[in-house]
């Protein structure tokens, strides 16, 4: 029995062509019996039960048996030594780059174990970020994560696991300080590169710093006074003038002309009403006038006056001193006290009711003014 010799099917006697692919019959095909089987590569089997294996497995999934051999053992114990016996940086990263991850949980164990100790995580803060030392912690960290990521394959649904679980929680704890060290590392940096232009920034901060802080306290001051000038009115209101004086008095502020001015204008003027509402309640009236003013007018014209501004006891008392008049008016006030004094201005108050003495001259008898 042929077989085509292209496509392997089974040809019929004395066929010339392959009825399947049309490939000539040639004289060897008559003497095949059919394809031959090659089985290339190991074919790998627990040296326990007879297990045929497959890739990445590290227990027999028959008898449990773990696999571990002495080739396995030294590799890792190699791969540390020829990591210290390598004269560059660039010779280690790529030692590390192209080592094969074992398949035993010891073997896995111990080199997360080499790697997780071998991150250095003071390069990130201390060197620059395309260094050598950051490069090789960078190789250290790929493999770990390879070497994990294997050993979730190996190790799946087992115990073992969690073992490893442990190097890798210890190792995601490094990488988030590694992640510190690198902001740490690129401030520090910015600031060596940039020194003397932020000092200068530095210098122009702190100055609109002060200002500001000045600025915000006068506005809190500011604010602390416009709640004293509330505190007054309330007080005024309320008949408390003592309180009210009191916290009036200490409404101030030098931090300018323009404010000082502006403060002092509330407080006299606060002041002034504090009066005005104490001397309305205990029914004080002002002169409006001062001795001196009085004096020398027309002793009607001062009478008119004290009543409009309120004072009912007023009396007056004509002075017959005159003879000629041509010095001294008829009817011009001599003297106008007030409550017996005559020392007061035009700010000074009295009750409504106060003896008010108004004393003008005037001749003795008509004849004496040539009428």
């Amino acid at each position: 029995m042929a077989f085509c010799i292209n496509c392997g099917k089974r040809l019929p006697e004395n066929a010339k062509f392959c009825a399947y692919c049309g490939t000539p019959v040639s004289g060897e095909a008559g003497n095949k019996q059919g394809r031959k089987s090659v089985y290339e590569g190991e074919l790998h089997k627990c040296p326990n039960c007879g297990e045929v294996l497959g890739s990445f497995t590290a227990i027999c999934p028959s008898c449990g048996y773990e696999l571990r051999g002495a080739k396995a053992v030294n590799s890792v114990k190699n791969f540390a030594e020829q990591i210290k016996a390598a004269s560059s940086v660039e010779k280690k990263i790529d030692i590390i780059k192209t080592f094969a991850i074992p398949n035993t949980k010891e073997d896995v164990q111990e080199f997360l174990i080499l790697a997780l100790c071998s991150i250095d995580m003071d390069s990130y803060s201390s060197s620059e970020e395309h260094s050598a030392e950051v490069r090789l912690s960078n190789a250290w960290i790929s493999k770990f994560d390879q070497a994990y990521e294997k050993a979730k394959k190996l190790f799946k649904d087992s115990s073992e696991l969690k073992e490893i679980d442990t190097l890798y929680n210890e190792y995601l704890r490094k990488k988030e300080k590694i992640k510190s060290a690198k902001k740490r590392g690129m401030s520090s940096r910015f600031f060596a590169r940039n020194k003397h232009g932020l000092q200068i920034i530095g210098c122009f901060a702190a100055i609109f710093l002060l200002l500001g802080a000045w600025s915000a306290s006068h506005n809190i001051k500011e604010y602390r006074l416009e709640r004293t000038a509330m505190q007054v009115n309330e007080l005024i209101e309320t008949g408390d003038y003592d309180s009210a004086r009191i916290k009036a008095s200490q409404i101030t502020d030098d931090w300018s002309d323009e404010c000082k001015e502006k403060w002092d204008n509330i407080r006299e003027s606060l002041l002034e009403r504090i009066d005005e509402k104490q001397d309305a309640a205990e029914g004080k009236i002002k002169v409006g006038t001062s001795h001196n003013d009085l004096v020398g007018q027309n002793y009607r014209d001062v009478v008119d006056h004290l009543s409009k501004q309120g004072f009912t006891n007023i009396q007056t008392v004509a002075v017959e001193d005159l003879v000629t008049g041509w010095l001294t008016s008829d009817g011009e006030v001599k003297d106008v006290t007030i409550n017996g004094n005559s020392d007061y201005t035009k700010e000074t108050k009295y009750l409504a009711d106060v003896e008010i003495v108004v004393s003008y001259h005037t001749f003795k008898n008509k004849d004496a003014r040539g009428n």
